[in-house]
């Protein structure tokens, strides 16, 4: 990998793959910094078919669209590090469907790509944005063709003390924002499926989008703003959804299951 993202972004052709020799290598190498991004992974089945990061501006305007080598894995240690009982994961509740003993078993064999970036401004720390498929490689989650991407998402850090724990998980694309003169972590937006958390839900449709900021204090994310969604639910209420009795109908019935899922499962992130 290059020394600055500067440099790295002269060598490459905007929505050109190419091919990150350090992305499979160890945590000596530079991450990948910006002022802000977004990571997005896009796979059919359970084959990885794009993956590619926007990098911005502290105006928050798109520079430039980098291309992930698809074919290069997820270190090993990092893997084996996502999946340690010794790492924290507050998430380890809301995505309990991913947490049962055959689920997470299932999961270990998945594809997953990732990448060192950072998010803290911290040289002594070290992150890692991390994704998979979860349709095509675990049994019970359901294909979620509606949705501009089916991924499910990490960001798994290591401290001073080499010890890990998950900052953020998520479905879809994820954002990370300009840093706030209150925190030195970067904002972030997640997307989050209803049908990736609760996948034998009847309601068959809708996702939650979540802002985030760190709160120094507490050293963790906490959710400022949480909006549910009605992303994909045209299929389920039919043509009733162009009307605006259909929409409020929709997000009524998204509403019941989003707004018990963030007060019973995300309590710690108030």
């Amino acid at each position: 990998m290059t020394q600055s993202i500067h440099r790295l972004a002269k060598s490459l052709i905007i929505n050109l793959l190419v091919i990150f020799p350090a992305i499979g290598s160890t945590a000596s190498e530079d991450p990948i910094d910006a002022p802000a991004f977004s990571f997005f992974t896009q796979y059919s089945g359970d084959k990885i078919i794009d993956a590619s990061i926007s990098i911005y501006d502290k105006k928050n305007k798109p520079k430039e669209s980098i291309g992930i080598n698809l074919t290069v894995p997820l270190p090993a240690n990092i893997k084996q590090a996502l999946f340690s009982p010794n790492t924290q994961n507050p998430f380890k509740k809301a995505y309990a469907v991913f947490y049962n003993s055959n689920n997470f078993k299932q999961l270990k064999t998945c594809p997953f790509i990732g990448i060192n970036f950072n998010i803290d401004n911290n040289l002594k720390t070290e992150e890692w944005y991390i994704t998979t498929p979860a349709t095509g490689c675990i049994k019970d989650q359901p294909d979620l063709s509606y949705s501009n991407s089916v991924t499910h998402n990490w960001i798994l850090q290591q401290d001073e003390k080499g010890s890990f724990k998950i900052l953020m998980e998520s479905d879809d694309a994820l954002m990370i924002d300009l840093a706030t003169p209150q925190s030195t972590y970067k904002p972030l937006d997640t997307i989050h499926n209803v049908m990736r958390f609760m996948p034998k839900s009847t309601l068959g449709c809708g996702d939650v989008y979540i802002k985030w900021r760190y709160n120094n204090t507490k050293k963790q994310y906490q959710y400022i703003f949480y909006n549910p969604r009605i992303a994909g639910c045209d299929q389920k209420f039919s043509y009733e959804i162009v009307t605006d009795l259909g929409a409020k109908k929709a997000i009524t019935a998204v509403n019941k299951v989003i707004l018990p899922w963030v007060k019973n499962n995300l309590p710690a992130f108030r």
